[in-house]
């Protein structure tokens, strides 16, 4: 099993999406989503995903305790369209995947159209999975419930790498 550490503010709106995923997946992951409340109780646990989608930052005096757990983490997946994000990349050895709107985001979101419900997630760069194995660029056209656009690319960049189907979304 794997853990999972998602850094979200609405911890509410993510808890609902992953509620879905668990229900209609089968994952062996354990998702744990990661706030002021609990990232000290958690500094222990050996994460082998972090996912932040908003600004790791307003944490400020639990920093020691990120950088802990991502020091022992494989894969770091981040908003880049958050600038503060990128400074706590420093001396960590861990995969990077950045996601977002910017043209120099790895995953990005090359259209939406919410009327129609579809989106295109862009892989801008080849990456791999929790295997190894090589995900080649390529777009990816999804349908998707209206709900946080980051929660969608974070999740969608978690499927990719654990070869998760999460196309029903």
């Amino acid at each position: 099993m794997s853990f999972i550490g998602i850094m979200s503010e609405d911890r509410l709106s993510f808890e609902k999406i992953l509620e879905t995923v668990i229900q209609k997946t089968n994952t062996n992951n354990e998702f744990i989503i990661l706030d002021e409340n609990n990232i000290e109780n958690m500094k222990n646990v050996k994460f082998e995903t972090i996912v932040a989608l908003d600004n790791v930052f307003r944490l400020k005096d639990k920093l020691p305790i990120l950088e802990k757990i991502l020091k022992n983490a494989k894969y770091l997946i981040i908003n880049s369209d958050i600038k503060d994000n990128l400074e706590i990349l420093g001396n960590l050895d861990l995969t990077v995947i950045t996601c977002g709107f910017n043209s120099k985001a790895t995953i990005s979101v090359s259209s939406t159209e919410y009327s129609e419900k579809n989106m295109v997630l862009c892989i801008q760069r080849a990456i791999k999975d929790i295997k190894g194995k090589v995900i080649e660029p390529q777009e990816i056209k999804i349908e998707v419930k209206k709900m946080d656009i980051y929660h969608i690319i974070g999740l969608l960049t978690v499927s990719l790498i654990y070869r998760i189907n999460l196309h029903f979304m």
